[in-house]
């Protein structure tokens, strides 16, 4: 029997290494300081071409890299949360393992950031595309909760945009961190202080008692 020859001319593990190199890149440096040549020598000193090949540019790259953002927090979201449950529960488990993940992975908030940032210099439209069914999903969850008639008197969306920013930015920005506690999250006793005190404001803002968590 013959072979199929592989036309292919750059394998599946490089496209794997250029998405994971681009993802550290563009977190470290946005889109506009990010550089397709950095992002080849990050992922083992590829040719640009392999790039190319698979998405075109860097905008295309940059899409690529937001759906692989959006897929890690989806994982987490399947990982723990159980929208079954009410909301005093659901929602702190959920909380909990996004602080440890952005905690494990620092590029996810750098990342997040980024996009925040940049929202003029790239084509957001593309951006809001994997974002915003993560917020929409959120958003259902708990208008679905109130209908019930938990969660009275909270605002939905002003409570979902206050609990990002206050977890992007309170791990995106680690030098903070060491300026003021001379500590850095990898420190496991640090990142608990940090953690309680997010998971207290979050869960105030949408009126659910912390201390049941």
């Amino acid at each position: 029997m013959t072979r199929r020859k592989n036309t292919e001319p750059h394998p599946k593990a490089s496209r794997d290494m250029l998405l994971q190199a681009a993802f550290e890149v563009f977190s470290q440096y946005g889109y506009a300081g990010a550089t397709t040549r950095e992002i080849c020598e990050r992922a083992g000193g590829l040719n640009v071409s392999a790039l190319h090949y698979y998405w075109g540019g860097k905008a295309q790259l940059w899409d690529a890299v937001c759906g692989l953002y959006s897929q890690r927090i989806r994982d987490v979201l399947a990982a723990s949360a159980d929208f079954g449950k009410p909301p005093g529960e659901a929602v702190p488990a959920f909380l909990n393992a996004v602080f440890d993940a952005f905690v494990a992975h620092p590029d996810l908030a750098r990342f997040n950031m980024w996009v925040t940032l940049e929202a003029e210099v790239i084509d957001y439209r593309a951006t809001r595309g994997h974002m915003d069914p993560l917020v929409r999903m959120g958003a259902a969850y708990l208008k679905q909760q109130q209908a019930l008639g938990l969660m009275p008197g909270v605002d939905v969306e002003a409570a979902l945009v206050l609990i990002s920013a206050q977890l992007i930015y309170a791990l995106a920005q680690r030098n903070a961190h060491r300026h003021l506690f001379n500590r850095d999250l990898s420190d496991p006793e640090h990142a608990a202080r940090i953690k309680a005190g997010f998971m207290k404001s979050a869960l105030n803002l949408l009126g659910l008692d912390p201390q049941a968590s």
